[in-house]
């Protein structure tokens, strides 16, 4: 696994960008190039791409017409790099940056399984929080992990998952022959976890590799028991951002899970919204966009669709 190409989908984050690219060039273990989806910025960014691009063949820009979110980027980048000879993807959100021996470590634990699928910590830059919970299993029981000393300051090489972000993500080429592309209608928001469930249908498993750091900022979660459910959720989520989460796990649910799962998941993740609404700066904007999002996840009313007035974001 000596061909690995970087792609990263950005949006309007031109000054994260050009940190996390100096962090990608500074690997300890060398990239073979740096593909960047630019989903139609309007913050230089395009330009910026064209000309860095021009004298340095490292850096591949693929400028899109419209914003394709996170979904589109990655699948787009993805396309654009199945079509060279390259052997896995390091999948990397723009408000991210890897310590410069991240890629290192996952190359070593990815050798050591062949059916396994390797992914860095996402942990905040002062590196005391992780970006958010990971869901980790002993033996087949799960377990939240949401305390940095459960999982970095021991001596743990590697841990079973049960998702991955797409950030820090390593896919080998092999995993997409068979699994396919991101599906852009989810446009942004459980699209890595809709990958996942389809890796797990090829019998992939999962794992974090802690001592592999990637540094995101800190998505805010709160945990909470409600009568017979115990749920995690996200408050001060935007109210776009909640569009696209209701909307998108009714949808990822209803295309890879029976009827009966489902009965007994949405009500919990109906109350996770709830809550993240209430305790929003516009609880009656961020309400109505829940609900909407709903409706057009029941529907299948895909792509992107919130009209949020808010500045909106590819990840």
């Amino acid at each position: 696994m000596n061909s690995i190409v970087a792609v990263i989908p950005t949006y309007n984050r031109i000054e994260s960008l050009k940190k996390l690219i100096a962090a990608l060039r500074n690997q300890t273990s060398p990239l073979c190039r740096i593909v960047v989806v630019d989903n139609n910025s309007s913050d230089g960014t395009q330009e910026w791409l064209a000309n860095i691009a021009k004298s340095d063949p490292w850096i591949r820009a693929l400028p899109l017409s419209k914003n394709t979110g996170s979904a589109g980027g990655f699948k787009a980048g993805l396309e654009h790099g199945m079509n060279g000879r390259y052997n896995a993807f390091w999948l990397m959100d723009d408000d991210a940056f890897p310590r410069e021996d991240a890629l290192e470590k996952l190359i070593a634990l990815a050798k050591q399984i062949p059916k396994g699928i390797v992914g860095s910590l996402m942990i905040t830059p002062d590196e005391n929080t992780l970006s958010w919970p990971i869901t980790g299993y002993d033996g087949e029981t799960p377990y939240v992990i949401n305390v940095v000393d459960q999982i970095k300051n021991k001596e743990i090489e590697i841990v079973k998952v049960a998702t991955l972000p797409y950030t820090g993500l390593l896919l080998p080429r092999r995993v997409i022959e068979k699994v396919g592309f991101p599906r852009e209608e989810i446009f942004a928001w459980a699209d890595d976890f809709e990958y996942c469930l389809r890796m797990k249908k090829h019998n992939y498993k999962m794992f974090v590799v802690p001592r592999s750091l990637v540094y995101h900022p800190l998505q805010k979660t709160v945990f909470l028991s409600f009568m017979k459910w115990k749920m995690k959720y996200h408050p001060f989520l935007a109210p776009w951002k909640l569009y696209y989460h209701a909307r998108n796990t009714v949808y990822v649910n209803k295309i890879h899970f029976n009827f009966c799962y489902r009965i007994k998941y949405i009500p919990v993740f109906i109350l996770q919204l709830i809550f993240s609404s209430i305790q929003n700066q516009n609880p009656l904007e961020a309400f109505k966009s829940f609900l909407q999002g709903l409706w057009d996840g029941y529907t299948r009313n895909m792509g992107e669709r919130h009209m949020s007035k808010r500045k909106r974001h590819s990840t």
